[in-house]
């Protein structure tokens, strides 16, 4: 195709360059070059026998991740495609009705998969009233765990698996992963917000997909008091029945939502 000829035609070019012009050129900015191009002409995944896709068929929007991602586009042009969602806790349950704010940032070029499943469960309301069921402070695995909706609902579909390396970071939130036939990673509903740096995660499949940008010292406060209870089985079969009765200082989400008037976090 004309693609693949003008690619032909600037692998030419840096061939037959004299080395005082090549050394004037960066190999990082050809590696850039070259994996830009990539995403734009080679389709994910590769059909059967290797096909190239024309333009008009490649998820530009892809291409444009993947380059502010390098660092060829400003991270400003593309803040609507980080949205931010404003989380209201109830950091201890029966002490009151006053609620703290904590905001994330939701980062698809971190876990595409992990954003559209939480933007699903945003819009299905499972967030408002949903426990905040375990604060784990295991070192490598510290965090505050949510997901599960206060009344019982179906199990969602499990994620396909992302072989993705950003790191488990205080203040970044992932999908819990269960282990399940032949050593799979399982993701489905369960969210933590990793209250300390847990670098174990990274080695287990753990992608975070957002990050908080306001309000982590809310999440340090979230009531501790219960350890590894309540019992996440009869959380997801029972609901508030069995964790209000049991559980009654268990903090809360008691809004979630997109956020209009917390100015976007710049790339």
């Amino acid at each position: 195709s004309s693609h693949l000829a003008q690619f032909a035609e600037f692998c030419a070019f840096l061939s037959c360059s004299s080395p005082s012009m090549m050394a004037h050129i960066r190999p990082r900015m050809i590696l850039r070059v070259l994996l830009v191009v990539t995403v734009f002409w080679i389709p994910f995944p590769f059909p059967p026998g290797l096909g190239y896709a024309t333009p008009a068929k490649v998820d530009r929007r892809r291409a444009a991740l993947t380059a502010a991602t390098l660092g060829l586009l400003p991270g400003e042009a593309l803040a609507k495609d980080f949205p931010i969602v404003a989380l209201e806790l109830d950091v201890e349950g029966g002490d009151g009705s006053e609620t703290e704010q904590v905001v994330i940032q939701l980062r698809p070029d971190w876990s595409p998969s992990g954003v559209r499943r939480f933007k699903q469960i945003l819009k299905y309301g499972d967030l408002e009233g949903s426990p905040l069921h375990h604060v784990s402070k295991v070192p490598q695995m510290s965090g505050v765990s949510f997901g599960f909706p206060s009344e019982p609902k179906p199990t969602l579909d499990v994620m396909k698996q992302e072989w993705r390396s950003n790191p488990n970071k205080r203040g970044t939130v992932a999908f819990n992963t269960k282990e399940g036939e032949e050593n799979k990673k399982l993701q489905s509903q369960e969210m933590f917000i990793n209250t300390n740096n847990n670098a174990y995660l990274d080695r287990n499949g753990v992608v975070p997909f957002a990050e908080v940008i306001q309000g982590m010292e809310t999440v340090d406060k979230v009531y501790s008091g219960y350890g590894e209870w309540p019992d996440i089985s009869k959380i997801k079969l029972h609901g508030d029945a069995y964790t209000a009765k049991k559980y009654p200082k268990l903090g809360r989400i008691t809004n979630a939502g997109y956020a209009e008037k917390v100015e976007p976090v710049v790339m």
